[in-house]
């Protein structure tokens, strides 16, 4: 018999696949103009020949079709795949982290096992969101008002029923993200004529804050620098090579890149790893064990 725990973690893998399949359609239909994210169907963007259920399986049905158009032939990015099989692995981490133990799991009657594990979905919808807003930022340099503004009353929400990290410490999370980027954006202006960082990452980081609270702001904003820095030598590099005489002469200082994605990234290293980092931090600081 396939233990219980077992079965809530593939689930759970299936679940966090069949959301990544619409978190892609919400970022590639941005700004959800002229369509929706529930309208039109799944269809191909260079035939638009509709796209058969059994051609839009998650991850499964872009490896048989090696990530073509059945009907034209036309590529499907690699990136359709990858984030479906994120989201699926990030389901499952979650699942893992939050949900009762296997011992503790056994002894629930279904309907509690239900309410033990909505936590979890609850703490992937807020991925889901970071995982859209980030690609999009990405892509366009916009951070969407309707991802964040509606993330962070529901962050105070899912603090409340989650229990962590309490409302207190959700409010204070969100003030202090928010703050904290409104300040970097008007003093940057202030000081310098331009802006420093803008106010979608300030919502992004108040969404953040009331989700996960102030020390998961505290590393957003150290871990997404740092991985945004990287960013930036990656794209500065990409610059250099390439085979432009024009691109080859702009100046490396004007490469654009978002931040948001990074703050999302950083945010999805917490919700994960939260516990671990609390860890090695205090490790670091305080010379004790793990």
């Amino acid at each position: 018999m396939i233990p219980m725990r077992a079965l809530l973690l593939a689930a759970a893998g299936l679940w966090g696949a069949v959301w990544g399949s619409f978190f892609n359609v919400a970022i590639a239909r941005f700004p959800w103009e002229e369509e929706t994210v529930v309208r039109p169907g799944s269809h191909c963007r260079a035939c638009k020949a509709p796209i058969a259920w059994y051609d839009n399986l998650p991850i499964v049905s872009w490896l048989l079709l090696r990530g073509k158009c059945r009907r034209c032939g036309a590529r499907f990015s690699v990136v359709y795949a990858l984030i479906e099989a994120f989201s699926a692995a990030l389901c499952v981490a979650l699942m893992h982290r939050f949900a009762p133990a296997a011992a503790e799991l056994a002894a629930l009657e279904p309907q509690e096992v239900t309410l033990r594990v909505l936590p979890a979905l609850m703490l992937f919808a807020f991925a889901g969101g970071l995982i859209v807003a980030g690609v999009i930022d990405l892509k366009t340099q916009l951070l969407p008002d309707i991802i964040t503004m509606p993330g962070i009353v529901l962050g105070f929400y899912a603090s409340w029923w989650i229990g962590t990290p309490g409302m207190k410490q959700s409010a204070i999370g969100a003030a202090l993200g928010g703050g904290v980027v409104l300040l970097l954006h008007y003093g940057w202006k202030l000081l310098r004529g331009f802006e420093g960082m803008g106010l979608g990452d300030a919502k992004l980081l108040a969404m953040i804050g009331a989700w996960l609270g102030p020390a998961a702001v505290m590393f957003a904003l150290f871990a997404g620098s740092l991985q945004g820095i990287l960013g930036w030598l990656v794209a500065r590099r990409r610059l250099e090579e390439a085979s432009s005489d024009e691109e080859k002469e702009r100046r490396p200082t004007q490469v654009p890149i978002a931040f948001g994605p990074f703050l999302a990234l950083a945010a999805l290293e917490w919700l994960v790893l939260g516990d671990r980092i609390l860890a090695w931090l205090e490790l670091f600081l305080g010379g004790g064990a793990v």
